[in-house]
């Protein structure tokens, strides 16, 4: 995890050794009115939890449309609950347990 003052970056190693930068959230641009702000690596993050990215992004809530200084390397996306969050990571834990049930 890295953090700077205008976001927290989450970090998965890659298959290479390196460490990828697959979800910033914005805390500053974050609020009650926009909810809390990430910028996701759709590709990179699919990839990672073996999902397509057309099946990351059905599980990820409304996307954003293009800020000028946020979303820098992925897409922009506002989980405006705590219900949000929780859909986001029981879809994608469903569906990593899915793909390890079919090995």
């Amino acid at each position: 995890m890295g953090t700077t003052q205008s976001n927290v970056t989450y970090r998965w190693r890659s298959p290479s050794g390196g460490r990828e930068a697959l979800v910033s959230v914005h805390p500053k641009a974050s609020g009650p009115q926009p909810g809390l702000i990430a910028d996701v690596r759709v590709e990179g993050l699919a990839r990672q939890l073996g999902l397509t990215p057309e099946e990351l992004r059905a599980y990820l809530p409304e996307k954003l449309p293009p800020q000028k200084g946020l979303y820098l390397y992925g897409e922009g996306f506002a989980f405006r609950s705590l219900e949000d969050v929780r859909r986001f990571l029981e879809q994608v834990d469903g569906a990593s347990d899915d793909e390890s049930a079919g090995d």
